[in-house]
């Protein structure tokens, strides 16, 4: 069964943290969160509220390790998403992701896999990198050729 340090240090992988970018966040020390990752300490009250309203996770979960890991919110609509959609629709603003490939991101998301969840998001990143890239370069070259065609144009006219 898991512990509330477990599930500390559970979160603080999730999120991508060091202990000391942890602590940080948070205002505490880093001895203070390797504590209770050790289960040498447990966090108060007041310190597990700061976790939840910091990093938008469910106070009961931290406590119990019962419900929904992550707190749902709400988007301008007042519809309610988790933090897994948000990012998708971050992702989908700059280019659409395959709903297969979605599919299986939130597969992993909801089975709480990071290092897979982690992979695959990194090769959409970096496809979306060329991508982009290569729409650059698109419109460099077509301002290029039209250049070329104003200087040619202009070279007719002018002979």
């Amino acid at each position: 069964m898991e512990n509330i340090g477990q599930r500390i240090k559970q979160l603080r992988k999730m999120l991508g943290l060091s202990q000391r970018e942890f602590a940080e966040k948070i205002g505490k020390s880093l001895r203070a969160v390797q504590n209770w990752e050790y289960e040498q300490r447990t966090p108060d009250e007041s310190t597990l509220r700061l976790i939840s309203q910091t990093f938008g996770v469910n106070l009961d979960w931290l406590k119990t390790g019962e419900g929904e890991m992550w707190v749902k919110d709400q988007d301008k609509s007042g519809v309610s998403i988790e933090p897994f959609e948000k990012l998708i629709q971050a992702i989908n603003r700059i280019e659409k992701i395959p709903s297969v490939v979605e599919k299986i991101l939130k597969d992993y998301y909801e089975k709480r896999d990071i290092e897979e969840f982690t992979n695959i998001l990194s090769e959409i990143i970096k496809e979306i990198e060329i991508t982009s890239k290569v729409k650059i370069d698109n419109v460099k070259n077509s301002q290029i050729i039209k250049a070329e065609k104003i200087d040619e144009i202009t070279y007719k006219k002018n002979k």
